[in-house]
C-alpha cells in the first residue's frame, strides 16, 4: 500500500476549483445523457401512438364505408321487396278480378270453380246456356266448386257471365267476368 500512497502523492492534483468544475461537468454530462435517452424513448412512444391513431382512423373509415355499403344494400333490398309486394298485390288483384273458370264434366254437367281463397257473395250466372236453370248462390267459398244448371243446344251462345260481390254486405257494384264454354 505504500506504493499506492506514494503514487497518489506524486500526482499533481491541481487546485480544488478545477476539480470541482470537473465533477460538475461529469454530473451534467450524465444528466444530459439521461435526458437524451428519455427524450428518445418519448419520441418513439409518440411515433407509436401516432401510428396507432392513424391505423384506428383507417379502420374507422373502412367501417364507415362498410356501413354505407350495408345501408345501400338494405335500401336496394327494401326497394326490391316493395316492388315484389306491389307485383304480388297486382297479381292477387288480377286473380281476384277474374277468379272463375268452368269445368265441364260429361255432356251436361258443369262446375263453377273459384281460383282464389276468398269467398264470393251473391253469385249469379247468366247467359243463354245458364238461363234454363237456377244459377244463383248466396256464397261460393274460396276454391270451392258449385254445380251449374245449364243446357247447351246448337243455337245457344258459348258464353256465360258470372257476377258477384267481393264482400258479404254486397256493397258497391257487382263484379263481372265473361267465360267462354
Amino acid at each position: 500500500m505504500s506504493q499506492v500512497t506514494q503514487w497518489l502523492n506524486s500526482l499533481s492534483w491541481g487546485n480544488v476549483p478545477a476539480w470541482f468544475a470537473a465533477v460538475i461537468s461529469v454530473i451534467f454530462g450524465v444528466l444530459s445523457w439521461r435526458s437524451s435517452r428519455k427524450s428518445k424513448a418519448e419520441r418513439e412512444q409518440a411515433e407509436r401512438a401516432t401510428l396507432a391513431a392513424e391505423q384506428h382512423a383507417a379502420a374507422a373509415e373502412r367501417a364507415t364505408q362498410a356501413a354505407e355499403r350495408h345501408a345501400s344494400a338494405a335500401e336496394r333490398s327494401a326497394a326490391a321487396d316493395e316492388k315484389r309486394l306491389e307485383l304480388d298485390q297486382k297479381d292477387a288483384d288480377a286473380a281476384e278480378r277474374y277468379p272463375w273458370y268452368v269445368e265441364r264434366r260429361g255432356s251436361g254437367d258443369f262446375l263453377l270453380h273459384s281460383r282464389t281463397d276468398s269467398p264470393k257473395y251473391n253469385v249469379d250466372v247468366t247467359g243463354d246456356p245458364a238461363d234454363a236453370g237456377e244459377n244463383h248462390f248466396d256464397v261460393v267459398h274460396g276454391r270451392g266448386p258449385v254445380a251449374l244448371d245449364m243446357f247447351i243446344t246448337g243455337q245457344s251462345e258459348d258464353t256465360i257471365v258470372v257476377s258477384w260481390h267481393p264482400t258479404a254486405d254486397h256493397t258497391g257494384e257487382a263484379w263481372t267476368q265473361s267465360i267462354d264454354l
